[in-house]
C-alpha cells in the first residue's frame, strides 16, 4: 500500500469517527437533560412545600471519592427517592478553569436511568488554590487536607465551580447542597469558623442563583445542631451571616450519641433548630436532614436495634415535617467492627445485606404512596400534642385507595401491653407485620387490639400486608 493510499485511509477512518462521536453528543446531552417517568413524577411535587408522601424525600448516602458506581439499581430497589453523594471540586476542576465532567456525568445518567433524585454535596476545596496540612481523620488515620476557602479568590473559584455545575445538571432536578459538615475540623481546615462559611454558602448560592433561579439549594450541613453545647457557638455565628437569606432549605446532622434516648430526642434539636431560624428571619424555611444514622460500633447498639432506630428516626422526621432524610450509608466504609465509621452500612464490605437493608424495603413496600395523617391516642382519637415523646406512639398513615396503616413502636426498649381500639381500622380484623415484613400474631379483646409494644415497630393494617 502506497503512503497516499494509506494517508487517504487514515483520513477515512478519522472522519468516520468523528462524525459517528458527534452523533453519540446529542443522546447523551438528552439523557442528562429530559425526565424519565420517574423524574417527571418529582418534577410535579414541591419537596420544600407539599406533604410527604413515603418514600419521598428518604434517601441513602454513597461515595464517590474512590470509585464511582456502575448501578444504582440496589439503591432503587430498597425503595429510596434521593441519592446523596459529593462532587468534589479537586475531581472536576483538576486544572484552573477547566472543567471535567466525564465520571459524573455517568452518575446523573444512571440517577435518572433509576428515576432517583440526586442530592449532590459541593465539596472541599481545591489544591489548585489552597495550601494544605496533615489531620487526623475520622478513622483516626493521619490525612492531608486542603484549607477550607478563605480568601475571596478561593471563595469566588468554588463559586464558580459550582455555578458551572448548577448550569450543566440544570435540568436534572438537583438538591445542591453546599459542603458537608463545616463546623467539624476534619472537614472545613484549620479548624470551623462560621463567619467563613457563611462568606463562602452566601456567595456560592447566589452564582447558583444566577444560573439557575429555580434551583433548590441547602446548607449548612452542620455535624450537629445547637441543641448541642459545642455546637451552639458555631450556629449562632452562622444565624447572625446573609447565606440563610438565600439557602431554600436548612440541612443537618442530628445524630443520636446517647441510643439510650433514642431518636425521639430529636423532636427537642428540630424545635430548637425552626425557633432560632424564626428569629434571624420571616421566611418560613424547610428543614432537611442530610444524614442521620447509627454505627454498630457502640455496643448498645446491634444489627437489629440499628434498623429500628432508623425506622423510628424516619417516623420523627415525617412526624415533624423534615423534608428530606438521608441515612448514612449505604456501605460499611471498613470491616473494624469496634470503628464507628465502619459500621453504618446498609450492606457489609463483603455484599451481605443488613436488617437495616430488610427493614427500609419493608417500610417502602408497605407504606408506597401513604402520607402521614396524625397520631393517635389508644382510643383512636388524635393525639393533643403530636410531638410528644409519652409512649406509645402510634402513627396513622392514609393511602388514596387503600386501608389505612398504623406505625406503633414504644422508645423505650422494654416491652409493655397496650390496648388499641379498632374503631381506626373500621372494626376490621388487622393484620400485623414486623419491622422486617415478618407476620405476628396479636388477639382481639373487646374490640380492642392487644399489642406487646418495644423499641421495634410494626405495622397494622385491615388489608393484608
Amino acid at each position: 500500500m502506497t503512503g497516499a493510499v494509506r494517508g487517504r485511509l487514515l483520513r477515512i477512518i478519522w472522519f468516520a469517527g468523528f462524525f459517528a462521536a458527534l452523533a453519540v453528543l446529542p443522546v447523551v446531552k438528552s439523557a442528562l437533560a429530559e425526565d424519565g417517568p420517574s423524574g417527571e413524577s418529582q418534577k410535579k411535587e414541591n419537596i420544600l412545600t407539599d406533604s410527604l408522601f413515603v418514600p419521598g424525600g428518604f434517601g441513602i448516602n454513597i461515595h464517590t471519592h474512590a470509585s464511582f458506581p456502575y448501578t444504582l439499581r440496589p439503591q432503587k430497589d430498597v425503595g429510596f427517592t434521593v441519592v446523596r453523594t459529593n462532587l468534589y471540586w479537586y475531581q472536576v476542576e483538576k486544572e484552573k478553569g477547566k472543567y471535567e465532567w466525564r465520571d459524573y456525568d455517568k452518575l446523573m445518567l444512571e440517577m435518572k436511568k433509576q428515576g432517583l433524585r440526586p442530592l449532590l454535596v459541593l465539596s472541599f476545596s481545591n489544591s489548585l488554590y489552597a495550601r494544605s496540612k496533615e489531620i487526623v481523620g475520622l478513622d483516626g488515620k493521619t490525612i492531608r487536607k486542603t484549607y477550607a476557602p478563605a480568601n475571596d479568590v478561593i471563595v469566588e473559584a468554588f463559586a464558580n465551580f459550582s455555578a458551572e455545575a448548577a448550569k450543566r445538571y440544570k435540568e436534572n432536578n438537583v438538591i445542591w447542597e453546599i459542603w458537608n459538615e463545616p463546623d467539624y475540623a476534619v472537614f472545613w481546615v484549620p479548624k470551623p469558623d462560621a463567619a467563613a462559611y457563611d462568606r463562602l454558602a452566601s456567595r456560592t448560592c447566589q452564582a447558583i442563583k444566577a444560573v439557575d433561579p429555580a434551583a433548590i439549594v441547602i446548607g449548612p450541613s452542620s455535624s450537629g445542631t445547637p441543641h448541642e453545647a459545642d455546637k451552639a457557638p458555631w450556629w449562632q455565628g452562622f444565624l447572625k451571616g446573609r447565606a440563610i437569606d438565600c439557602l431554600d432549605a436548612i440541612s443537618f446532622h442530628p445524630y443520636v450519641h446517647n441510643t439510650n434516648k433514642g431518636p425521639e430526642i430529636n423532636f427537642e434539636k428540630y424545635d430548637l433548630i425552626r425557633r432560632q431560624v424564626s428569629e434571624r428571619t420571616d421566611r418560613k424555611i424547610p428543614l432537611m436532614s442530610s444524614e442521620f444514622g447509627f454505627s454498630t460500633s457502640d455496643w448498645a447498639v446491634t444489627r437489629e436495634r440499628q434498623a429500628a432506630l432508623m425506622l423510628r428516626n424516619y417516623m420523627v422526621n415525617l412526624m415533624t415535617d423534615v423534608k428530606v432524610s438521608i441515612w448514612y450509608d449505604w456501605s460499611d466504609d471498613g470491616m473494624d467492627p469496634k470503628n464507628r465509621e465502619h459500621n453504618f452500612g446498609f450492606i457489609t464490605r463483603k455484599m451481605v445485606k443488613k436488617p437495616l437493608y430488610y427493614a427500609a424495603q419493608t417500610l417502602n413496600r408497605t407504606l408506597n404512596g401513604y402520607t402521614l395523617e396524625r397520631r393517635l391516642m389508644l382510643d383512636g382519637s388524635t393525639a393533643t400534642d403530636p410531638d410528644a415523646t409519652a409512649d406509645p406512639y402510634l402513627l396513622l398513615f392514609r393511602h388514596p385507595s387503600k386501608s389505612p396503616v398504623i406505625v406503633a413502636w414504644r422508645s423505650d426498649k422494654h416491652v409493655k401491653d397496650f390496648a388499641l381500639s379498632l374503631d381506626v381500622l373500621g372494626g376490621k380484623p388487622p393484620k400485623v407485620i414486623d419491622y422486617v415484613g415478618k407476620a405476628t400474631d396479636v388477639a382481639v379483646k373487646d374490640g380492642k387490639l392487644l399489642l406487646k409494644l418495644g423499641e421495634f415497630p410494626i405495622y397494622i393494617s385491615a388489608d393484608n400486608l
